[in-house]
């Protein structure tokens, strides 16, 4: 992104200034294009293969490779969850004291009920 952005700012600083070889723009462009279609078929193959499709065509080495992939994502989102958990129970204990202490209050335990 950062290499389209000066890019951008390079062809508009040669527009501005009048200074602009077109040709040679489009040659950066097509190959710019024909290496982002590359790196997008590579990051489509590695996504099927984690997620189980294609791997047949893979080695002992690859399958391995993808067998760690997959558990350190699975830690990830497991220590996420765990993570989770323990903000969402921290809250609740929150507020169960907050409750316990409005529950123990003076004027609270004077009120007649409804």
């Amino acid at each position: 992104i950062e290499k389209t952005i000066d890019r951008y700012y390079k062809y508009a600083k040669q527009v501005h200034t009048g200074r602009i070889d077109v040709q040679q723009y489009k040659e950066q462009l097509r190959y710019e294009s024909t290496n982002l279609a590359k790196k997008i078929e590579i990051l489509q193959n590695l996504q099927r293969k984690l997620q189980g499709q294609d791997l047949d065509s893979c080695s002992p080495e690859e399958l391995n490779d993808i067998g760690r992939q997959l558990e350190i994502g699975l830690r990830n989102i497991k220590a996420r969850k765990a993570h989770l958990f323990k903000e969402q129970i921290e809250q609740l204990q929150a507020k169960m004291e907050n409750s316990l202490r409005i529950c123990s209050h003076p004027m609270v335990q004077n009120k007649p009920p409804l």
